[in-house]
């Protein structure tokens, strides 16, 4: 297997099935997750890069075409994409702001250290593995901000659904900021708001 970062390991079963197990856990007898790996790992080639293992997991995974193989799909991928995003170190919602601001795909936001800090006690980046694939893929292919010309990707869904209650709630007096930031960021993560595509492409940027 070729990791991430370029090195090579041998191919290790155990670790595959942690994987699937992990990513089955919550979903009972719903999904055979031994029979989706066997599956997977009869159809890769003898090398072939971790990602690209992740990825034919998920897709023997999305055949069983069910509410549960969603979910064990989407654990796998939320996981993958972080890492494929971000590497191994998830930045805070400000630093993620700064670098976007820098790079011309983000208006700069109004708000202080001290509200960039309590932010980063309200984002919950753990929400997308409770998120179905379809779900998690949708944002981040069609809402996160991207650099158009290479297609790269810079926001996670929660990252994406912060931007959003931020800009929202900026015009607001400054002691009533994290009260609509709270509010904007439950009502969009939790799904009870749906928000329009203008919405999620231009709030912030």
């Amino acid at each position: 297997m070729v990791k991430f970062n370029g090195t090579e390991e041998p191919f290790t079963a155990k670790k595959v099935a942690r994987w699937a197990e992990w990513a089955a856990k919550k979903l009972g007898h719903k999904v055979d997750w031994p029979s989706i790996v066997i599956t997977a790992v009869n159809e890769c080639p003898e090398k072939m890069s971790t990602q690209d293992f992740q990825k034919k997991l998920i897709d023997v995974v999305l055949r069983g075409e069910d509410w549960p193989h969603y979910q064990m799909a989407g654990r796998l991928y939320a996981p993958m994409i972080t890492k494929a995003t971000y590497g191994h170190d998830v930045p805070t919602v400000q630093q993620l702001h700064k670098k976007l601001v820098g790079l011309g795909l983000m208006d700069h936001l109004s708000y202080t250290d001290a509200e960039y800090a309590a932010v980063e006690k309200v984002i919950d980046h753990d929400l997308d593995k409770d998120y179905i694939h379809s779900r998690i893929e949708y944002i981040y292919k069609k809402y996160a901000v991207q650099n158009r010309v290479t297609g790269k990707s810079y926001e996670t869904p929660q990252f994406v659904y912060m931007r959003m209650a931020m800009a929202l709630s900026e015009s607001f007096p400054t002691e009533q900021r994290m009260k609509h930031i709270r509010k904007w960021y439950h009502y969009l993560s939790s799904g009870k708001l749906n928000a329009p595509t203008p919405n999620y492409v231009n709030l912030g940027n």
